[in-house]
């Protein structure tokens, strides 16, 4: 019998610090602890794991593949779970990571479900579910892809509803798969048991006594909320292709981390407005949670302020700039120089001179 764990997300969640911390430590994990990294690749219909050995360990293949198939979404499944099935009995314990893997439970999907109960016959199968409050959940979505998508705030956080009632992803996978040790654990980081990392290290892979990761970094962290509200406007195809292609926000992340400003009024309100809603819709669930598995907390959600409003509509306004076209044309032109163009994958940057000249115009304008 083999030993199968999933890190499972959720999106926002820690999921990219878990995978680099993966990736880095992969040699380590194996030759001391027995724990195989593995990565699942797609082709055609038919998705394998096979040993994770360079570049991203991200095993959303699996969901491109089985979203895509349509008649053929079981078939997918099909050989992930057999090739999974081969791997844990060759390897003994093996662990994939993807935020990839969160829609199957959430939606959720059953042949995905059923697929794990099957492997719980021959293997132990543990599931790492991270899950964040749904108020930094929701601003963390906004800030990472919604303001791309061209939707109103409030739509868009409101269709990310039904990924965000954790406790009934816990109990529909307890009752589809029963005997897979699905787990959801708390991202906050006063609940976390040190990092992410070692979190997941300790409750997952090498037990409560695996040591502190004190080189993971929080990986991926989405721009300020003012800042998102300034790119909000950019065409597509100036700064990003896709709500998802990253390229040259990568770049932009960097250039706005350097910048010194106090954040506005309205993120401030925004961020209480999203605070009383997720409390007002999902904290009595939440307290399901922290009853049945022990979290270390009365509340899950916090900043609540009496007599705030929830209404999502009031974010519309909120997360919209004040600046005149004009002005956000140029700081979109701007960024754009200096990140390079996000179309080629090799984009190179301006000039140092005139590069330099556009962040002092940036630091001026965002001051």
């Amino acid at each position: 019998m083999g030993k199968i764990v999933i890190h499972a997300g959720m999106p926002k969640a820690g999921s990219s610090s878990v995978s680099a911390w993966l990736a880095r430590h992969a040699h380590q994990l194996r030759t001391e602890s027995g724990i195989r990294l593995c990565v699942a690749k797609a082709r055609n219909a038919v998705v394998s794991v096979v040993p994770y050995v360079r570049g991203s360990p991200n095993s959303a293949p699996l969901l491109f593949a089985a979203d895509a198939a349509d008649e053929q979404h079981g078939e997918v499944i099909e050989s992930f779970a057999a090739s999974l099935d081969e791997r844990a009995e060759s390897d003994g314990a093996v662990v994939l990571s993807s935020e990839g893997f969160a829609p199957f439970f959430w939606r959720p999907d059953t042949a995905f479900l059923a697929a794990l109960q099957d492997l719980t016959s021959r293997h132990e199968v543990h599931v790492a579910y991270y899950v964040r409050p749904q108020n930094t959940s929701l601003e963390a979505a906004w800030r990472q892809w919604g303001f791309r998508y061209g939707s109103l705030p409030s739509a868009y956080l409101a269709s990310r509803e039904p990924q965000l009632r954790y406790p009934e992803t816990y109990r529909t996978v307890r009752r589809l798969a029963p005997d897979v040790r699905f787990v959801p654990r708390p991202f906050r980081r006063d609940l976390l048991d040190g990092n992410v990392a070692t979190d997941f290290d300790r409750h997952f892979l090498r037990g409560p006594d695996a040591p502190v990761a004190p080189d993971s970094p929080w990986e991926n962290q989405g721009m300020p909320l003012d800042v998102v509200r300034a790119l909000r406007a950019a065409p597509t195809g100036l700064l990003w292709e896709s709500p998802h292609d990253n390229r040259a926000l990568q770049r932009v992340k960097k250039l706005t981390a350097r910048l010194d400003a106090d954040e506005s009024e309205e993120a401030r309100c925004s961020r209480r407005i999203l605070a009383r809603y997720s409390h007002d819709l999902y904290e009595a669930g939440n307290r399901e949670l922290i009853t049945e598995l022990g979290w270390d907390t009365d509340a899950f959600i916090q900043g609540v302020h009496a007599g705030e409003s929830g209404d999502l509509s009031r974010l519309d306004e909120l997360w919209s700039s004040r600046a005149s076209p004009l002005e956000l044309a140029l700081l979109h032109q701007a960024l754009a120089e200096i990140v390079g163009d996000p179309g080629r994958a090799a984009a190179a940057p301006v000039g140092r001179k005139r590069a330099k000249s556009l962040r002092r115009l940036l630091r001026t304008s965002w001051g």
